[in-house]
This record gives C-alpha cells, structure tokens and sequence, in this order.
C-alpha cells in the first residue's frame, strides 16, 4: 500500500511536489522556531537622593534578538514605569529614620511575541540636606562683603560644610570676601553628613567696575551708537552726571541715578527710570532713528504687582518688592503706558534682563498698544532681580522702568545637578548680516518679521547645548527648571547675559559689546530650586567682517562682450583668515529686454558653488543656464543686453577647536543660507558684441 501511494506521489509533476513542500515546510516550521527572550543587560546599583526625581531608561539595558520589547511591568519594589523609563521619588518619610536606606526593584521586559523575561536592581536613597539657593552677589572694586551661609544650608546634626575653591574665607559658616579687582568668581561648598558627601552649592560673586554701564545700539544686533548723550538725574531731579558714548556705544558711571536721559540729533529719545536699587548693573538699550522728529515722547508707566491670590504688593522703604517663592512662584503685572505727544505703539516686559526682539531675546512678554497684563514666573530666579516694563512711541521713543524684585527661597531638598554637554555639532554661530533686519513681533508669541532698513548690518551669536533630557546625563539628576548663559571677553570672566526655560536649548545674543574680529566665549549652567550647576564653557567665536566683492568682470556698462563670457571677481574683507574661509556664491543672468526672463548657473544639480579661494573666474560654457520652466541656453545672443549678479555671497569659518562657525552673509536673495531674503547691493548691466 505504502509503495502504491509513493507511486503516486513520484508521478507529480515537479512543480507540484515543490509546491507541497513549501506548504508542509510553511506548516512545520513555526512549532520548530524558538521564540528568544528578551536580554537584560546588568543595571548597575542606582544612587539617588530623597525629594529628587529619579529616572532610568529602561531601554539601554535590554535588547530583543528576534523581535522588539513591547513594553516593561514594574513586578517589586517602589516607583512606576513611564513611557519606558523607571521614574522614582521618594521624600523622607520613606528612610525613618534611617539616613540612607536601599530598595530592591525587579521588571519585566515583554517582546512582542509574549516571551518575557526579567531583571533586578538596587536603588540606594540617602536622605537628602535642606538647602535654599544662594543669591547671586553683585559688587563693585573694593567692595567687602559678608554672607551667613546658616542661611541657606540648614544646620542638622552631623552636617558640615567645607570650602573648596580658594576664593574668600570660610569660618563658621560665615564666608568673607574683598572684591581687589573686576572679575567673574565662583566659590563652591561642599556639604557632608557624618562624613558623606551631600552634594555641593555655589556662590557666584560678579565685580564690576562701575555702577552703571550702558550699551547702546540703534536696534537689536544693530550699528553702535556713538556721541548719545547720557545724562543722570537723582531722586529730586537735579543733574548729576553727564557723559558721551563711545565709538562702541559705551558709556560708564559711579552714580546710582533714578532716571537716565540718552539724546542724540536725529534720534527718537530713550529715558530708563530705577524705581529702586538694583546697581551694580550693566544695560543693553537701544537710541532708535526717530521716525517723525527728533521729539521726546515724554512716556510715563503706571503699573501694579500682584502675588498669586491677586492682592496688590507694595514695595519696601527702597522701592524693593518683596516676594516669598514658596507662596507666590509667579506674580502679576498690570502696566499701562502714556505718552504726551505721540500714540503708544507697543510694549515689553521680561524679568532678569532687558526684553527686546523675540528672535533675540529669552521668552518675554509683547503687546500692541498701551496695555499690559502679564503673568511671570519666578522659578529661575533668585535674590534681587530686575524687572523691565518697557513701552514705545509711534516715533520710537523709548521708555524702560526697572523694578526690584527681592526673591526668596524656601528649604527644599539637595541634589544632583546636570552639568550642561554641548551639542553633537556646532555650539555656537555668528553671523554677521549686510543689512539693517530690524525685528519685531507683530503679535505676542510670533515669528520674527525682519523689516528692510536702510544698508548697514546686524551681528548675533547663536548659542546652542544638549538639553538633559537628550544628554548622557539623563535620569542621574532632576530636571533644571532652566539654562543660564554666560558670556565673556577673556575666556577666563563669565557674565550672566540670560536666562531660558529647560524646553529650549538655544539663545540669541546681539549686544551691542559684540564686534566683527573680536573673539567672544560662551557658557552655559542649568538652574533648580536648590541652586546652580558649574558652568560648562561651550567654546569660543569671532565674528566676521563683512565679505564683499570687487574687480567684477565684465564690468558695469561693458560693452562687446563675449556671448560666452568669463565672469570673475574677488572677495575682499576677510584676508586675515585666508585659507580659513570658504566662500560660498551663486550666479544669475537677467535678459534686460524680455521681462521677467532670467536664468540661474547649474553644476549638474547644483546651483551654490564654493570656493577657498579669494579670486574667481568661472566661464559660462562651465555651467548650464537655466529657466524653472528648464528652458536652457548655451549661449547668448549677439548685440544684445544682459545684466548679471551673485545673489549670493557668503563667507563661512568653521574653527572646530572652538565649536563655533562664523557667517559673513552679504546677500542671500533666495534665502538658500537662511531665513533672511537679503538683495545684492547691485547688478552689472553688459552687452553682448561678436563672437
């Protein structure tokens, strides 16, 4: 019988028995595969800290060889799972009395074919220290000063505190210093229980010079403005100091005035009024060009502070507002401007720095109009902070009041800190732009709008970090609630310039101290509750010149040139950084008798060309001269005119020792370099002879 049906089967056809071989092997195979588990890798013993939230992701210690982990169960122990992370915080209560205290935690990972396989791990607590940030000193030369640091770290049995930087005296918990010269200095403390080191705090210490500084720009990233005059008046009016600005817009006093007055011919007015103490300070403002005439706008500000339950707050006998984070983490403005000769156009306000342009500036608040109601929040900030209610006139005049907060911190829980990491790529741009980009907002929260100015230039510096969350760094510390940016002038003194939110990780800065061949370093630290992390130097830049270009070929009003011309030229202005500098460029040709009939220079798809070389000579049968419709030609006509242009000039340093990338952007008319649409400064008008 068997032979008989082997018979049978031996006369199929040769496809058939393939095709019930595939489907006895499709059958056969699945109760033969083996559903591997997924692996865990070993988690190292975690280290946390109570009243500090704890992250792990689970995902960088285990790996599914024959599918994907679908999801994690937490089996033992305390906390919860989050979007794939273990996420823990325990507060005191969970140790006793105990000053450090370990947990067992098991989890299961699950593939998604159900095989399932689990992992242990300790998680070791160790009672946290009580501490409140430390306030920010700011001083002049010569200054002594004083701080009681049972102030902000709370005194409990077996605590100690220790120096460990060699700035000042510490002795009995009281930390001493004589300010000898201006400078940047940060004193860090350890703290310790019975011998175990808590964590660290620190101190920053800021000297200046002088009592009042001020930079003063025409706009924002804008032309210095040299020859204002500054004048100071006192509480009951008189005069009491007067000074011109610099060449760099500068100008410098040991007075502590209630109203500054800055003038020039030509110009709108700017007056800054200090409702109370805020000095040593130094101000970015701005003396625009008057739009109407040269005619103060006489602007004054009413306005009210509120807390969190809406009652009205009143400053101290200084002009000081009081505020307590712990019952009021954010507060209330209510401002409304007057102004006796022009109508009120818009207003500002942003707490910490002066508020300006939102492409420029950390999140502040904008309205159109004479009206503002705002609600701030106090979560980076600590110690005496000013606050800036700013409104403008319809001619530009400038009206900035500067308000004192004092904010005080309650006790909370030490922890880890993120120290910040720079990006994976270039920490830090400038760019220097041939054109005056003025920036603003037409409604609160917009994009920037860049209004064409008559020719000048605009220079900022983009600064960019890892935000803890896509850092190395993640889960080992808290959240920051924010980043502080620092800048400097020797890489060695750090100034505080802003402060943003922990969702960004970029900042803009367009002082008026910043100046093409001038080099300029950059930090940045990440800000909690408890205090602030060391800060992380991010690199250095130097803002380029301007690039332009001469000995155009052919020349304006050439006459008999060829119908296959040469087109050459020469970038100038960045010759001390020759062999640095890659230029970048584009070519146009406008048929000035068709209208509207113009074509662009192709390399195969490309239509920016680069070069390290200052002089260039390009032929025209080099590229393909093309129409968008892709109507080409390969020469051009004879006797006929013809204008041609770069509309694109840029030059680009990138000085990867330093992290940073310099621009020099003369024209982008196309906006292939950026977001700005900036118009060559001219075209070059030719006609066309014989061959």
């Amino acid at each position: 019988m068997k032979k008989r049906a082997l018979k049978r089967f031996s006369n199929l056809p040769s496809s058939s028995i393939l095709i019930l071989a595939i489907v006895f092997l499709t059958l056969l195979l699945p109760s033969c595969v083996v559903n591997l588990k997924p692996y865990w890798f070993t988690i190292p013993e975690q280290v946390t800290f109570t009243g500090q939230e704890f992250f792990l992701r689970l995902d960088s210690y285990v790996v599914d060889r024959d599918g994907t982990v679908s999801k994690f169960l937490l089996l033992e122990g305390p906390g919860e799972i989050r979007d794939r992370t273990y996420y823990c915080k325990f507060e005191e209560e969970a140790l006793g009395a105990l000053p450090i205290k370990t947990f067992r935690v098991r989890i299961r990972a699950v593939d998604n074919f159900g095989a399932i396989s689990d992992t242990i791990f300790q998680v070791v607590v160790i009672k946290s220290s009580k501490v409140s940030r430390i306030p920010d000193l700011r001083i002049t030369t010569g200054q002594d000063i004083k701080v009681d640091l049972k102030q902000y770290l709370k005194n409990e049995e077996g605590m100690s505190v220790e120096q460990i930087t060699n700035v000042g005296i510490l002795e009995d918990g009281i930390f001493s210093f004589t300010a000898n010269s201006p400078g940047t200095y940060q004193c860090v403390f350890l703290i310790k229980r019975n011998g175990l080191i808590l964590g660290f705090q620190l101190l920053n210490i800021f000297v200046y010079e002088h009592l009042l500084t001020l930079n003063v720009s025409e706009y924002n990233s804008g032309p210095s403005v040299e020859g204002a005059c500054v004048l100071l008046f006192d509480n009951s009016g008189e005069k009491i100091d007067e000074a011109y600005t610099t060449a760099e817009g500068k100008v410098c006093f040991n007075k502590t005035p209630k109203r500054v007055v800055i003038t020039k011919p030509g110009h709108a007015t700017t007056v800054i009024d200090f409702a109370g103490p805020v000095f040593p300070i130094v101000l970015d403002t701005t003396l625009r060009r008057c739009k109407f005439s040269p005619t103060g706008g006489n602007i004054s500000i009413d306005y009210e502070i509120l807390n969190l339950s809406d009652q009205r707050m009143m400053p101290n006998s200084e002009g000081v507002y009081e505020v307590d984070y712990s019952s009021s983490p954010v507060i209330k403005v209510k401002a409304s401007a007057y102004s006796e000769t022009f109508e009120i156009s818009h207003m500002y306000l942003k707490l910490g720095s002066t508020p300006g342009a939102e492409f420029f500036t950390s999140p502040r608040v904008y309205v159109q109009g004479s009206v503002l109601t705002a609600e701030v929040d106090l979560a980076s900030f600590c110690g005496i902070v000013p606050l800036f209610i700013e409104a403008y006139d319809a001619n530009d005049n400038r009206y900035t009041l500067v308000v004192p907060l004092r904010i005080t911190r309650s006790w909370g829980s030490l922890g880890n800190y993120y120290t910040v990491e720079k990006p994976g790529d270039f920490a830090i741009k400038s760019f220097t732009i041939r054109q005056d980009v003025r920036y603003y907002s037409t409604t609160s929260g917009s994009l920037p709008s860049p209004l064409g100015a008559p020719p000048g230039t605009n220079l900022y510096v983009e600064v960019s970090w890892r935000k803890w969350e896509e850092s190395t760094q993640f889960g080992k510390s808290p959240k920051p609630v924010a980043y502080r940016i620092y800048r400097s002038s020797d890489g060695q003194n750090f100034f505080p310039i802003g402060i943003v939110p922990s969702s960004t990780n970029l900042f803009r800065d367009s002082s008026p101290e910043l100046f093409p061949g001038r080099r300029v370093w950059y930090a940045v630290s990440s800000v909690y509750d408890f205090g602030e992390s060391p800060r992380t130097v991010l690199g250095s830049v130097v803002p380029l010149p301007m690039v332009n270009i001469t000995g155009v070929q052919p020349a304006d009003n050439a006459t008999g040139v060829s119908v296959k011309p040469t087109f050459s030229w020469k970038f100038t202005g960045l010759e001390a950084l020759r062999g640095k500098v890659t230029y970048y460029y584009d070519l146009w040709l406008y048929d000035t008798i068709v209208d509207r009939k113009y074509y662009e220079a192709y390399a195969g798809d490309k239509s920016i060309f680069t070069t390290k070389s200052e002089t260039v000579s390009v032929r025209f049968e080099d590229f393909v001269w093309k129409r968008p419709s892709g109507e080409t030609i390969s020469e051009l006509l004879v006797g006929h005119p013809y204008e041609w242009g770069l509309e694109l000039i840029v030059a680009e340093w990138r000085d990867e020792s330093n992290s940073s990338i310099s621009i020099s952007l003369n024209c982008d008319y196309n906006s292939k370099f950026g977001a700005y649409q900036i118009p060559p400064e001219r075209y070059y008008l030719f006609v066309t002879g014989g061959n």
